[in-house]
């Protein structure tokens, strides 16, 4: 091949990227994913969700979104909880097609400030300083600024703001402390809880886009499930699973929770008591079940 191909120079898949935008959100892999799904946000665009607050989505699996921006899926994949993770994008499950759907949505925070010279079609901005939305290029996929709401469903993402950020670590850190509990109930010794941990259920919120009482009810399930138990020991795995125990689970329902034998009990228990600890057990909470 002697050149690139004139069809791939002015193909209708077209992605304009600025370069200011490639340094904001950390590397041109990120800054293609995000300008697909700002320009897949517009109006008028097929395949878009309006919520009921009348906000765009754009549910789109990362295979489809791997075809829109010539990239792999797994650059994809790390791009998307890259920019979830940094606050660039907004991530949840709207079920579409139904409870056992789990496309993800996405939809761009865009901060709002006054549109600069480089980016409008015909000079500089008004002097009024609000958005001015960009006339959509006459090419029929080039993505333009349009205006979007700045809020954050901050259950489902980390954002800059402290609030946010102090009950997402505060979720992530109960979702660890529930799979101890579990763990000792089962009869397993206590694990200790590390970065890894906490990465990955801080991740399960944020890039996964599912809510605490959601992944609280799936490990729930898997601790109570007698194969599940001896297999999920950890944050990192139960991320990894999750998808799959979330199906097993809306499939058989949540069990009865199964009374613990008097072996369990005393492993338990004995697991519960810090090394050198003379005292004797202050609580039975070891043993009860995870409280929350």
């Amino acid at each position: 091949m002697s050149g690139v191909p004139i069809d791939q120079v002015t193909a209708r898949d077209f992605i304009m990227v600025r370069a200011e935008l490639v340094r904001t959100v950390g590397g041109a892999n990120n800054a293609l994913v995000w300008t697909r799904i700002e320009y897949r946000c517009a109006p008028n665009n097929d395949g878009i969700y309006t919520d009921p607050d009348g906000t765009l989505w754009w549910p789109v699996s990362r295979d489809e979104l791997a075809v829109e921006t010539g990239l792999t899926s797994d650059q994809v994949r790390r791009s998307l909880e890259h920019l979830v993770d940094a606050g660039f994008l907004a991530s949840t499950e709207h079920r579409r097609g139904g409870n056992y759907d789990r496309t993800k949505s996405y939809r761009p925070i865009i901060e709002g400030r006054p549109v600069d010279r480089a980016n409008t079609p015909d000079g500089a901005a008004q002097s009024t300083g609000h958005i001015r939305p960009i006339e959509r290029a006459k090419t029929p996929n080039v993505p333009y600024l349009q205006t979007v709401s700045t809020d954050v469903e901050t259950s489902l993402v980390r954002t800059s703001g402290p609030d946010a950020s102090t009950q997402i670590i505060t979720d992530a850190q109960r979702l660890c402390d529930a799979l101890v509990e579990w763990m000792i109930r089962n009869g397993n010794r206590r694990p200790t809880i590390g970065k890894r941990w906490h990465d990955a259920a801080r991740r399960l919120l944020t890039v996964d886009g599912i809510s605490f009482d959601e992944a609280l009810r799936v490990l729930t399930w898997s601790q109570q499930d007698e194969f599940w138990q001896a297999n999920i020991h950890s944050l990192p795995k139960f991320r990894e699973q999750f998808d799959k125990l979330r199906a097993r689970a809306d499939r058989s329902g949540t069990p009865a929770t199964q009374p613990l034998t008097n072996a369990q009990k005393a492993i338990a228990l004995a697991n519960s008591i810090p090394e050198g600890d003379t005292r004797g057990p202050q609580t039975d909470r070891a043993i009860a079940g995870p409280s929350l």
